[in-house]
Parts: structure tokens; sequence; C-alpha cells
């Protein structure tokens, strides 16, 4: 009866010369069995990191150019199929997002200024819901609010983060017109330019 070692080293050898052809049903079998068994995989994989910290970092310190190399070929070899499968994700992660705010915040309002429909989360910009900075651009959130909320899951903090904000809802139009800062002083340059010439 073969011992331990000698089995190893009989499927090192079966695995190398029947690779190519075993190599599409292993794949197929481990994503198969790590879907229905992720959660267990995931604490696996979790409870050897942290048994096995310091040796994980050393090898990676020793091995860093040939990692970085190997993944930078293969992202180069399956770039497309990356790109799609991380679109794909994200894509999905996005609407959950912002479909999660609906009824919080309205999925159809008029602007605050012309008055015409606008809707959340719409990808055509004409009549889409745009977030105005009211508040000279303080506010916590800096940069574009309806990317925030992709970005970002309706829970509690963050319902409190977006209430802090007071962004009004304005249509792409007016929203364009409106500087975020010091837009009190632009008003009143209008105001005079079209009334006091």
């Amino acid at each position: 009866m073969k011992d331990k070692r000698d089995r190893t080293e009989y499927r090192k050898k079966f695995w190398k010369e029947n690779k190519e052809r075993l190599k599409p049903k292993h794949r197929e079998y481990w994503i198969k069995y790590s879907k229905m068994n992720r959660d267990k995989l995931k604490e696996k994989a979790r409870k050897y990191y942290r048994e096995n910290r310091d040796k994980i970092k050393a090898y990676y310190e020793k091995n860093k150019i040939k990692m970085s190399q190997r993944h930078k070929k293969y992202y180069q070899k399956n770039r497309e199929k990356i790109r799609t499968k991380y679109n794909k994700y994200y894509n999905k992660k996005y609407e959950e997002n912002m479909l999660s705010w609906i009824g919080y915040i309205p999925e159809k309002t008029i602007c605050q200024i012309c008055g015409i429909n606008i809707y959340l989360g719409k990808k055509n910009k004409s009549n889409a819901i745009h977030f105005d900075h009211r508040e000279n651009g303080n506010e916590t959130i800096k940069n574009t609010p309806s990317s925030w909320l992709y970005r970002n899951k309706r829970t509690l903090k963050n319902e409190a983060i977006w209430k802090s904000c007071n962004f009004g809802m304005l249509c792409f139009k007016c929203n364009i017109q409106l500087p975020t800062k010091n837009r009190k002083e632009y008003i009143k340059k209008v105001y005079k330019y079209v009334f006091e010439c």
C-alpha cells in the first residue's frame, strides 16, 4: 500500500500529464463547490490567515515581484473578461443601492426652480434629479450626491449623513446654472444685470 508521500507524488504526476484534459472539469467542479460552500470557505480562509499571518506576509514580501508580474500577465490576457465581470457585478450593486433609497428620497418629484418632473436614478440627465449643494459646498458629501447614493446603501447612519447635507432637487438645466460657491453674490449680479440695465 502506498504511503501518503507516494500518493501525493502520484497525484502530482497524474495532474501534470493530464492537465489540459482535467483543467476544465476541475474548474467546473470548483465553481460549483465554492457556490455551495461559500460561507464555509470564507471562514476557513479567514481562520488560515489569522493563524498564519506572519508566514503569509513573509511569503508575499519574498515573492512580491513574481506575483505582481503574474497578476499583470493574467490581467492582460483576460482583460475584457475581467472588465465585463467587474462591470456586471458593480452595476448590479449600484442599482441595488440606489433602489434602497426610494421612499426616503422620492422616486418622482418636481424641480424646485422650474417645476418640471424629475426622477431618481435616471441615466438620462435631462429628466434625472440633480442634487444641489445649498450650503456653499460645505456639506459632508462633497462630490456628486448621485454617485454617493450609488455607492452607499440606505442605512440609518447614511440617512443621517444625507439629511445633514440638505440637498436641493433640481433639473439639469437649473442645476448647471447655479454655482456651488458664492451663489448669492452671483444671483445679485444676475438680478442687477436683468433689472438695472
